[in-house]
């Protein structure tokens, strides 16, 4: 089941709770998202251990060369209550593309939270599948 906080995350497929689509990062994709998002994507009623995969098709965040903290632009995956990942367009903390992620969740949630800063410089945004 996935609820969303603050903002759009769009998922596209007709049914919430499948197990299968495709999730873009803000309602405008692919023209360029705006400034100041902050959203959230919890997928909830999952099993501890349980593997959800994702495979980025376009990823494209405004990142600045001076920082390599990913505080700019980035989204979060959230598996458990101390650990998740974040993934910005800076080249080491860039996801792989065409390429399935797998994402072990601890509890019976995961989270996916999307933020950017108050720069009017920005990207595309991010477009990936899902499965698990």
């Amino acid at each position: 089941m996935f609820v969303y906080y603050s903002g759009a995350f769009p998922i596209n497929n007709n049914q919430v709770g499948e197990r299968h689509g495709y999730v873009i990062s803000h309602a405008d994709f692919p023209q360029n998202y705006t400034a100041n998002i902050n959203s959230y994507l919890i997928i909830k009623d999952l099993q501890p251990g349980k593997i959800v995969q994702i495979k980025f098709l376009l990823f494209d965040l405004y990142y600045h060369s001076e920082y390599h903290s990913c505080n700019d632009d980035y989204l979060k995956i959230i598996t458990s209550v101390n650990d998740g990942i974040r993934y910005c367009s800076d080249p080491a903390h860039e996801p792989a593309l065409q390429k399935w992620h797998n994402f072990t969740v601890s509890g019976s949630t995961m989270a996916l939270h999307f933020k950017t800063n108050h720069n009017p410089t920005v990207g595309k945004g991010f477009y990936f599948e899902y499965r698990g």
